[in-house]
């Protein structure tokens, strides 16, 4: 008797584990066959294309250590950013000389896609 429980429980837990592969695999009907899914090498490697922002901001911060600055930007039309306070990479620590915290200032983005900015001008704004 504990042999036939034991050989049923068996039987119902590899039923369990096999039945996904007997599943219907065609996304509910959807038959995507036809669809070419290829993707050029090319564009597969491509980065995102650099973009050029100019923006106005507010110093808050200088680390010229890491080489970086922090900004209390107003809004960037370019990139599509809301005003924000951000901390930016800066090309060259020669950027930061002469900036002061509270420091209004005028700066150029070379974006790289997403929030990925790096600053390569920044003087004070008029």
């Amino acid at each position: 008797m504990m042999k036939k429980r034991s050989l049923a429980l068996v039987a119902i837990v590899s039923l369990i584990y096999t039945l996904p592969v007997f599943a219907d695999d065609n996304m509910g009907n959807m038959n995507m066959s036809k669809m070419d899914m290829a993707m050029p090498a090319a564009q597969a490697a491509a980065k995102p294309a650099s973009k050029m922002a100019h923006g106005i901001g507010v110093v808050k911060g200088i680390d010229a250590k890491q080489g970086m600055v922090t900004l209390d930007h107003e809004a960037i039309k370019e990139l599509n950013w809301p005003p924000m306070n951000m901390d930016f990479k800066v090309a060259s620590p020669k950027l930061l000389k002469g900036l002061k915290v509270g420091q209004k200032v005028a700066f150029e983005l070379k974006s790289e896609g997403g929030m990925n900015a790096l600053v390569t001008a920044i003087k004070p704004a008029k």
